[in-house]
């Protein structure tokens, strides 16, 4: 029987936008990269669309324009995108091709008003509409905006456009410490909530798309947004908030988790409980560990899956015990098969090749590698076999370390 390794993958880096139709009545407001826009005559609502005079639009979004007053036509250019409407005219032409409109250019009180929405996602912004202030929100390419700057629960939306469909990395930093998450765009639009785990204080954003494509995380990345940002809850939430692999917020997980637990009277039954439940259900994935083309699986991807390597593994406990206020870690580093006569003098092994858990269980971090205690692969058949273990359940850590070494960056503070 082999034990199981996997490679970890080494991160020196790391919003659907609901858009709606119906437009309130009263003063209307709009904003473009969360500015307010100023115009020389107040926005209208004509038939359900917001219309604003020409010249504030196509100037605050970077777009010249021209007037031809003889066939009352506007031509506006911007970045190579060429934009012609005709006042009255139901049809308006994007780089030559024909469009209909849901509302016409008009001259309304002698000034030339076009439909803001129409031209702000022709120039390839992303607009939506707030109903409670009346007020249509238009986010430029390559801008990102947040719902707030100051957040009182470690939280905050992050929405925006980006040019293109490379994958998107957000980091949020506080000293040394770094949360992190990545995504891939969904039609140019980025959506996701930022959590800012490591206690009060002002942290910085990052926001940077990956050089190439694909979806391996390794390689160069392009500054698209940096802000800062405070975060005035005072709760220490570190190692409790979702993170990227740990989807602890998803209302599967947090179903699951409590499904798992509930019988269990205390912290470390709710642990143990959880380690047997992914042991016996999630089987390793022999066919990625022989490919040696290794994915990095989130904890909904082992879920799902009901497969996973090391990091899958590890990811999916973190998950659970969190989605239940449990404080968990994932750890990395090299493991060995110290039962098979390896041993940290006679090893090969000097880069990262294994995942596991630290679980904090009253003032105690708690070992656990469910993984290895998941069962094995058959040497004959290179199939998984489960077999529950408690063998790397909460072990004696000197024991434990006869055969695990946890990197330098992931030991207890």
């Amino acid at each position: 029987m082999k034990k199981l390794f996997c490679l970890i993958l080494l991160i020196t880096l790391v919003f659907s936008l609901l858009t709606v139709a119906v437009y309130g009545e009263g003063n209307i407001k709009v904003t473009v990269d969360g500015r307010l826009l100023s115009t020389s005559s107040a926005p209208v609502n004509v038939g359900g669309r917001v219309l604003v005079p020409l010249r504030d639009i196509f100037n605050a979004l970077g777009a010249s324009v021209d007037w031809d007053g003889s066939t009352r036509t506007v031509t506006a250019v911007k970045s190579g995108t060429n934009i012609v409407l005709q006042i009255g005219s139901k049809s308006a032409k994007v780089d030559g091709i024909s469009t209909e409109l849901d509302v016409t250019a008009q001259i309304i009180n002698q000034k030339t008003y076009v439909p803001v929405r129409f031209i702000a996602e022709s120039l390839g912004a992303v607009v939506s509409w707030n109903s409670n202030n009346n007020t249509v929100a238009i986010i430029s390419p390559d801008k990102v905006e947040f719902s707030d700057r100051t957040t009182f629960n470690s939280k905050f939306s992050l929405s925006g456009h980006v040019k293109g469909s490379n994958l998107v990395l957000v980091q949020a930093q506080k000293g040394s410490q770094v949360w992190s998450s990545f995504l891939v765009p969904s039609n140019g639009v980025i959506s996701l909530n930022v959590y800012l785990p490591y206690g009060p204080g002002s942290y910085d954003l990052l926001v940077a798309m990956k050089n190439e494509p694909g979806t391996d995380r390794t390689g160069n990345y392009e500054y698209l947004e940096q802000f800062k940002t405070e975060n005035k809850d005072t709760r220490d939430l570190t190692y409790l908030l979702p993170e990227d692999g740990i989807q602890s917020d998803s209302q599967e997980i947090i179903d699951l988790a409590r499904q798992i637990t509930k019988d269990c009277s205390g912290d470390y039954d709710k642990t143990k409980a959880i380690h047997d439940w992914i042991a016996q259900n999630i089987a390793y994935d022999v066919d990625q560990l022989l490919s040696g083309k290794i994915t990095v699986y989130s904890s909904l991807d082992a879920l799902h899956n009901k497969k996973a390597i090391c990091q899958g593994y590890a990811n999916l406990n973190a998950a659970l015990h969190r989605a239940i206020g449990i404080k968990t870690k994932v750890v990395t580093g090299i493991a060995i098969q110290n039962d098979m006569g390896e041993t940290w003098d006679n090893t090969t092994e000097t880069t990262e090749n294994h995942a596991w858990n630290e679980i904090l269980i009253g003032s105690r971090w708690v070992i656990e590698d469910v993984t290895w205690d998941a069962g094995a692969v058959d040497s004959q058949t290179n199939r998984f076999q489960f077999s529950l273990s408690h063998k790397y359940f909460d072990p004696d850590p000197a024991v434990f370390a006869n055969d695990h070494r946890a990197s330098t960056s992931n030991t207890n503070e």
